[in-house]
């Protein structure tokens, strides 16, 4: 293509930004990130424990009959915040699984998370 003719497109030399160059956008969504991050580790203690309530839900014991007590839930547990709990101790998965397994970790995982639910529950 001889030199009097333009290029249509492509790259041009000393175009676009400059390589590790960061947009002003950007540095201002990575600040706002680290104050959230301090400020949630700062009442990580109480999130925690609004998360395991709402996952819980909130029951009682309700007399029915003359001797018969029942356990009533006034609001249901939250599936999803206890699928975020179990997460953030377990990780998400990989991959998904069919299948069974025999892994004595995750058993003893499983009752270790049962046993912090029942004692959040006993207080």
């Amino acid at each position: 293509m001889p030199d009097t003719v333009k290029k249509r497109g492509g790259a041009r030399a000393g175009a676009g930004r400059p390589k590790g160059k960061l947009l002003k956008k950007t540095i201002l969504e990575a600040q706002a990130r680290n104050i959230l991050i301090e400020e949630i580790l700062k009442e990580w203690r109480p999130i925690i424990n609004i998360m395991i309530s709402v996952a819980k839900g909130k029951a009682k014991y309700m007399t029915k009959g003359k001797d018969k007590k029942v356990y009533v839930f006034t609001k249901p547990p939250n599936v999803g915040m206890l699928n975020e709990l179990t997460s953030f101790v377990v990780g998400k998965p990989k991959q998904s699984f069919e299948g069974t397994l025999d892994m004595p970790q995750l058993q003893e995982l499983s009752d270790s998370v049962k046993a912090i639910l029942n004692k959040h529950e006993s207080k």
